[in-house]
């Protein structure tokens, strides 16, 4: 446990028991930064439809920040 507890202080991620939340918190990152949603999958032993059924919130889409901008646009009406 005391490898845990400074893999916990190095890495700044708030103290976590066990191995699932470092499963999450690997699939999340890694979705987040961009890595194929197949190759997290395969990397972590899930299936795709698990992985976009739970993680889905975690994959950027090109042109997220593009359709944000718009509708704030429309909302403030500078369109």
């Amino acid at each position: 446990m005391r490898y845990w507890k400074s893999t916990h202080i190095e890495s700044s991620i708030r103290r976590r028991e066990g191995l699932y939340p470092w499963r999450h918190t690997y699939i999340s990152s890694m979705l987040s930064q961009g890595v194929d949603e197949k190759l997290v999958a395969e990397q972590s032993g899930d299936r795709l439809d698990t992985i976009l059924k739970y993680y889905y919130k975690y994959i950027p889409r090109p042109d997220d920040k593009k359709i944000i901008q718009e509708a704030l646009a429309r909302i403030r009406g500078n369109q």
